[in-house]
């Protein structure tokens, strides 16, 4: 039963697709059809009675019917234009019923005469389908084979399922075309088959099927089923894509990103992304926030990319669940190391991968990734801090000696009474906010200024002194950092830790001690006859 909700168009197409051809060549069973199905506001259906009655238009629309298609729009806009002069409608009007008819005749031309065609889908009855389906009606060929693929009313079989589908798609149902290539390509019902899988699904993408174009797409990249063929994966991928297909557009942002059958253009790569993680694709989504957190195709954004990563985690995507937490580190990285700046330190970053810089470094995760000992001496500029290559950053340091900075490595402290006794003997509270402890747990750093700075040699920048005999069993030495490259929290240790400072984030400048304490502090704790100077990282 037609109800009031019903628009124009799918009132005429449901009666044409319910009883058939003759209703164009019989207006009055037409005629009383309307007034008997239609329930909704009388006025509309007064106007449909009144336009079939007096202008004879199932005749005429049927006779238009027979007519190559070619030749068609002209008659049908001349019938409109008569509607509407003979009627004092306007021509809009007159168009849209006489449209209505024709996509009414047109759909049953596609889908034959077969009584109720309309009403097959899924959930029709499977004594229904299995008649409709035996008569040969595609559609009934293709939900039979859904059913008997989801066991939906049915048992479960995937060998009646491609016998089903495989007859919906000699037939053309381009829906069947796509299940029976993916029953071919996952071997479900069949041998898998990559060429047979490629065979029906080029089918249906020639139909315009968004979902088989891109499959399509994915088998030319990856050679499965036809050569390899990057410019062909592109092609197919693009079609599947403007039909708004997410997987397709993500895929073709890959295509973009790696300039693989196109050429690179991150920019491209971005738009793709993002119009499929908008529709909650989570592979987009990761994809999204590895753009921003790189600043690939758009400017590099901390924040954009935890969104996206976010959005992708949620749904699962474990690669994006490991990517917060690097990414939040990476922000954190970055404002800290401008907090550091303000407070007159000069910054430099610590790559996640081997760089030139570190050449005698026993751990990459301690060595500067840019030039340095410059800034030993001379004052960072905003613009070379803001230059460091923080995306592929674990860490953050400063440079000592710059305006007589030095840090104190105590390492293998296991006693914290050790620290309260030799911050004690440097003048400096137990609350000291420049005090941090290593990602490993193991040992401290203290950051300070002294009132003068010891005349080193350039590459002679690092004293180390083992423990005296009263202190071995509490820390293992202490290294007296002179000009060279300390680590400041939040960077990440090579055992997974992160440095922390014991007393929060500092809000004032290192304080600066008399050079004289460094000499007590070594007197009191440490070995003298133990010294050894050392080199820094390379440059």
């Amino acid at each position: 039963m037609i109800n009031k909700n019903s628009s124009i168009d799918q009132l005429l197409r449901d009666l044409v697709l319910e009883y058939g051809k003759e209703l164009y060549t019989d207006k009055q069973r037409l005629y009383n059809f309307i007034a008997d199905l239609y329930t909704g506001e009388e006025k509309l259906k007064r106007v449909y009675r009144r336009v079939i009655m007096e202008d004879s238009i199932s005749l005429r629309i049927h006779e238009i019917s027979l007519k190559p298609f070619s030749e068609r729009a002209a008659f049908c806009n001349q019938l409109s234009k008569q509607i509407a002069e003979n009627n004092f409608w306007s021509e809009e009007f007159g168009q849209q019923i006489t449209q209505s008819f024709i996509e009414g005749l047109l759909l049953l031309e596609k889908n034959g005469d077969t009584k109720n065609i309309d009403s097959i889908n899924k959930n029709t009855d499977i004594n229904t389908l299995f008649k409709l389906a035996n008569q040969g009606n595609k559609e009934g060929e293709y939900y039979l084979g859904y059913c008997y693929y989801y066991g939906k009313g049915i048992k479960q079989d995937y060998y009646e399922a491609v016998k089903w589908y495989k007859l919906a798609a000699e037939q053309g149902n381009e829906t069947a075309q796509y299940n029976l290539g993916e029953c071919y390509y996952y071997g479900e019902g069949v041998k898998q088959d990559y060429n047979e899988a490629v065979k029906w699904y080029k089918l249906a993408a020639e139909q315009g099927d968004e979902t088989a174009q891109c499959n399509l797409g994915y088998c030319y990249k990856n050679g499965q089923g036809v050569k390899q063929d990057y410019n062909e994966a592109v092609k197919w991928y693009k079609l599947a894509a403007e039909q708004g297909n997410e997987t397709a557009q993500n895929n073709l942002g890959v295509c973009y990103e790696n300039g693989e059958g196109i050429k690179q253009d991150y920019n491209e790569a971005v738009k793709w992304y993002k119009l499929a993680a908008e529709q909650g694709y989570a592979r987009a989504q990761n994809n999204l926030g590895i753009c921003y957190e790189y600043g690939r195709g758009v400017k590099q954004d901390y924040n954009e990319a935890v969104k996206w990563y976010k959005l992708a985690a949620e749904q699962g995507n474990i690669e994006a669940k490991e990517k917060i937490e690097r990414c939040f580190h990476k922000l954190s990285l970055k404002t800290n190391a401008q907090h550091y700046y303000n407070l007159g330190l000069n910054i430099t970053s610590i790559s996640d991968s081997i760089v030139s810089y570190d050449q005698f470094a026993k751990n990459i995760s301690k060595a500067p990734s840019s030039p340095w000992k410059h800034l030993s001496k001379k004052r960072q500029s905003k613009k070379e801090l803001n230059s460091l290559k923080w995306e592929r950053s674990i860490g953050v340091g400063c440079i000592t000696g710059y305006k007589n900075l030095i840090a104190i490595d105590i390492d293998n402290c296991v006693n914290i009474n050790i620290l309260k006794n030799i911050l004690q003997c440097l003048g400096l509270s137990e609350d000291y906010e420049w005090v941090s402890i290593s990602g490993s747990q193991k040992g401290f750093h203290i950051i300070i200024r002294v009132t003068k700075f010891p005349n080193l040699d350039t590459d002679e920048v690092v004293s180390t002194y083992s423990s005296n005999k009263i202190f071995t069993n509490n820390f293992e030495k202490i290294e007296l950092l002179w000009k060279t490259h300390v680590i400041l929290p939040p960077s990440k240790h090579k055992s997974g830790g992160y440095y922390q400072f014991l007393n929060g984030i500092p809000q004032n400048s290192p304080k600066i001690i008399d050079l004289s304490k460094i000499q007590n502090l070594i007197d009191l704790f440490l070995d003298r006859s133990s010294e050894i100077i050392g080199k820094s990282y390379n440059e």
